[in-house]
């Protein structure tokens, strides 16, 4: 054999063995990345912005995919999504470049949105951009970790709420000019409140289905004082008369205030029910005004 073909057998050779190292280099490359988006994703939006800002219903409402994909989660090319409707399931269709799935959500019955997600793996985010604005979605942290979606959508939003009350509402409030014999009050982590009025229980207001009670943050208190039965109208008792004796006698157990953060000072406003809609409020005229004390 002469030299000219043992060189020419021994090039290929080394050619062969670069090629093979560079195609297992690439497999492994691009497992990694698939494998690398498995976990739990929350939408920036409704989890930085609202701990920063100390408002959730801005926040929730400002968005077209709080719909249905607040949170992310990414098992193998299953995906599931939850939002303040309910949840949706679907399986990633590719993963060419760095588009990760092209999704179909059911916004309404009678409509069909598609988001396409990407995935930024310098960046270590997963984005959707729509004709309005681009929506960022982050991993989820230790910090975040009370956020792992339950088994369906309502325990994912009452999660949520439980997420809002540990990081900037549960707390120590000192009243401003000792309002109506009002001084300390506590908002407890687990909905337990201790100082205010004769309440001993509260929940904070998540925008969630189709009817939503508020347009504004609202936190709802409950009262020892029984429940006694719903008023009946009387004869020759005008409707508005009547309305508003259902409202005083709701107002026995349950009220509900918007509620307002400026620095450190909470504030607090009465929220009425409407007339002739019991499922709506508007402000009323009383206001609280407390200072959250630092924790020790």
């Amino acid at each position: 054999m002469s030299m000219k073909n043992i060189i020419k057998i021994l090039f290929l050779l080394v050619f062969a063995l670069l090629v093979g190292c560079n195609s297992k280099k690439n497999q492994k490359i691009e497992n990694i990345k698939k494998s690398h988006l498995d976990g739990t994703w929350l939408l920036v939006d409704v989890i930085d912005s609202v701990l920063k800002q100390k408002k959730i219903v801005e926040n929730i409402f400002g968005g077209e995919v709080n719909i249905e994909m607040i949170l992310i989660e990414i098992h193998h090319n299953k995906i599931n999504t939850f939002g303040i409707f309910h949840r949706m399931m679907d399986t990633i269709k590719n993963t060419h470049k760095d588009t990760l799935a092209h999704i179909g959500l059911n916004i309404l019955p009678q409509s069909r949105k598609k988001y396409v997600l990407c995935f930024d793996e310098k960046k270590d985010i997963i984005y959707t951009q729509t004709k309005i604005r681009k929506y960022i979605y982050r991993r989820i942290t230790p910090k975040d970790s009370i956020l792992y979606a339950g088994d369906n959508n309502d325990s994912w939003l009452k999660d949520l709420e439980k997420f809002y009350i540990k990081k900037f509402i549960a707390g120590t409030y000192k009243a401003i000019d000792n309002q109506q014999n009002i001084s300390n009050f506590v908002l407890h982590y687990d909905g337990k409140v201790e100082g205010f009025k004769n309440f001993y229980n509260f929940e904070i207001y998540i925008p969630s289905g189709t009817i939503w009670r508020f347009n504004t943050d609202a936190i709802s208190f409950e009262s020892r004082e029984e429940s006694s039965p719903m008023p009946q109208q009387l004869p020759n008792e005008s409707n508005e008369i009547y309305h508003r004796k259902i409202i005083q006698h709701l107002d026995k157990t349950r009220q509900s205030f918007s509620f307002d953060f400026k620095g450190d000072t909470l504030i607090l406003n009465k929220l009425e029910p409407k007339l002739n809609d019991f499922l709506h409020y508007e402000l009323g005229v009383q206001k609280y005004y407390f200072l959250k004390q630092k924790s020790k």
